[in-house]
């Protein structure tokens, strides 16, 4: 009966001091599911134009998982910002493509983002620069050729 009792305090202070997101995994709840059902959640918002939606979806997401996969940070990063600029918050939109552009610096569609927002922003010299790289990236990409 004692070993019992041990067994079983055992077992609820690992599972009260285990990590969150490891105890969800545990429970077959990944992270990566977790994620993915964030994005999906954004991504439906913004379809329907509920930008402030996606703002508090998108702080949530990199706050919680800024260790996500590239490609589920350019997602969100790309939402976030476009969502603002949609708002015409341009200076968090311009802040939230800069942050993306860190951790991203050779991706297309965060550069051309980024060259877009210094555009609207009349910052034409930082806007040139920015498509100049995203032409280094791709030499054939339209939209920096008219940007």
């Amino acid at each position: 009966m004692f070993l019992n009792r041990v067994l079983f305090i055992a077992l609820a202070a690992l599972f009260l001091l285990w990590p969150f997101e490891q105890s969800r995994a545990l429970f077959g709840i990944s992270a990566r599911k977790a994620q993915n059902q964030m994005l999906t959640q954004a991504q439906e918002a913004y379809d329907d134009a509920q930008y402030k939606r996606v703002e508090e979806l998108g702080k949530e997401f990199l706050l919680k998982y800024p260790s996500a996969s590239k490609k589920r940070l350019k997602t969100m990063y790309l939402l976030l910002g476009d969502s603002y600029k949609e708002r015409g918050q341009y200076d968090k939109a311009l802040l939230t493509y800069n942050e993306a552009a860190e951790f991203l610096p050779k991706d297309e569609d965060v550069n051309l983002a980024l060259g877009g927002i210094y555009l609207i922003g009349g910052l034409t010299d930082n806007a040139k620069d920015i498509f100049r790289k995203v032409l280094e990236i791709n030499k054939e990409n339209k939209d920096a050729l008219l940007g």
